[in-house]
């Protein structure tokens, strides 16, 4: 291997080793026509390894690499001030990570394919709820529990809303277990008073009917 060559490749200049075939290998420095800046570790011709690559967006990947993507542990920077540690697949978000927005809102869980997906937890700087349960294609999705400052509700998620068995607690005012339906009491249901009270029954669209 030789030590510290300069090379024109296609479209980029690049500073470092190079194997027997003089494509990058080992550890080097490329700058690319577009502006990309990639320092860190190469194997035969693509970013394999620790490394840092920087857009002239701002974006900008440290971590491990493999065939040319982020791969592995890896933190990105985004232009916007968002940030995401974790893990990566192929220049995917995948496996666990953290996700913090410039905002304020922070997801802490599993990925898959770039989305929020399996087990995690959203915090909504803006709503000042939280979320914590199960995620479909960055989507709320399945069993979880979604609290605020004036209330809790705990059941099926299916995105924005709620529907089968649950239960809610709405500040000091009551608990309802039952059947949801959009996110409010639908169906066969309980609703428990703090000085006792119990209305036991059907629901619809939140009201009592019967």
């Amino acid at each position: 291997m030789k030590k510290k060559q300069v090379f024109r490749l296609k479209n980029a200049k690049y500073f470092g080793e190079v194997n027997k075939k003089g494509l990058p290998h080992g550890e080097g420095k490329c700058v690319y026509n577009n502006g990309k800046v990639y320092i860190g570790f190469w194997k035969n011709g693509k970013k394999d390894g620790k490394g840092t690559l920087t857009w002239p967006s701002g974006h900008k990947c440290v971590g491990s690499f493999k065939n040319d993507m982020c791969h592995g542990e890896g933190t990105f920077y985004y232009d916007d001030d968002d940030k995401y540690i974790g893990q990566w697949k192929n220049g995917k978000r995948h496996g666990r990570g953290t996700y913090t927005w410039h905002q304020g809102h922070k997801y802490v869980g599993e990925w898959k394919n770039h989305c929020r997906h399996g087990l995690g937890t959203y915090f909504d700087a803006k709503e000042k709820s939280t979320y914590v349960g199960q995620w479909k294609n960055h989507k709320r999705w399945g069993k979880g529990t979604l609290t605020t400052s004036e209330s809790s509700i705990t059941g099926i998620f299916k995105d924005l809303t709620v529907e089968g068995k649950g239960t809610m607690k709405l500040g000091g005012m009551f608990t309802y277990e039952g059947e949801f339906k959009n996110i409010v009491p639908h169906g066969k249901g309980v609703m428990t008073y703090p000085d006792g009270k119990i209305v036991k029954g059907q629901f619809k669209n939140g009201e009592f009917v019967k």
